[in-house]
């Protein structure tokens, strides 16, 4: 049998990274402060000639007895962490004020540029106490809570 290496599968310059996530991270409970994700942020060289870079990323996400929404930003260092665009936005959560427990998976495709630059996400809510907690799996085991699992956050990153 014959494996295509990630760069034939995926495009040209393709890059991973994987972070083992030992430690939850929690968002602000104040609206309007945003938290960077762990495991989000790559420094990035699109191969020439090509016209997208696309960035694709999976993650852990809960929030346990309470209301969540969080709003995702793509962010890039051009002189400074900026915004994408407003239309890279993505927002999640629910109302449930149960449990919101999600492995969550964005992928955005962006325009090409020349040169290294950094990527990242972002999040935060516009509501105080709207928050998650993300990577910390916690789950029901019949006699308590467990909370010792980790989810690791994947990203790749490559251009078309």
């Amino acid at each position: 049998m014959t494996y295509l290496g990630i760069n034939e599968t995926y495009g040209k310059n393709t890059q991973t990274l994987i972070t083992v996530n030992t430690a939850v991270q929690n968002t602000s409970n104040t609206a309007g402060v945003y938290t960077v994700i762990n495991g989000s942020e790559i420094t990035y060289t699109p191969e020439a000639n090509t016209s997208k870079v696309i960035y694709e990323i999976g993650l852990y996400a809960e929030a346990i007895n309470k209301t969540c929404f969080q709003h995702i930003a793509l962010e890039h260092n051009v002189s400074g962490w900026t915004q994408i665009s407003t239309k890279f936005g993505r927002n999640f959560g629910g109302n449930n004020s149960q449990y919101f427990r999600d492995y969550l998976y964005f992928r955005y495709i962006i325009p090409s540029w020349s040169g290294s630059r950094q990527l990242r996400l972002q999040s935060g809510s516009h509501i105080n106490n709207y928050s998650v907690s993300y990577h910390q799996i916690t789950d029901w085991d019949g006699t308590g809570s467990v909370t010792d699992r980790f989810c690791n956050t994947s990203l790749l990153v490559y251009s078309v």
